[in-house]
């Protein structure tokens, strides 16, 4: 099944988001494929497409950047 997360982060948390994408690239868990992602250029908005059986490892996933950002 295919997921949509739209993600949105507060301003002043933006470079250090940016900084620990670029460092660790938010893998996801195992049996979660990425379709797409994509961001608004100088923005604090994203989006995420994945492929999954398993709502529960998207779960985690937000839910892991959610509590960092």
């Amino acid at each position: 099944m295919k997921y949509m997360l739209e993600w949105r982060l507060r301003p002043e948390n933006q470079k250090e988001a940016a900084e620990g994408f670029l460092q660790g690239g938010a893998p996801l868990p195992d049996g979660v494929t990425v379709i797409g992602r994509w961001h608004i250029p100088g923005s604090q908005r994203g989006w995420l497409v994945v492929d999954t059986d398993d709502i529960a490892a998207v779960t985690e996933h937000a839910v892991g950047w959610a509590a960092r950002y």
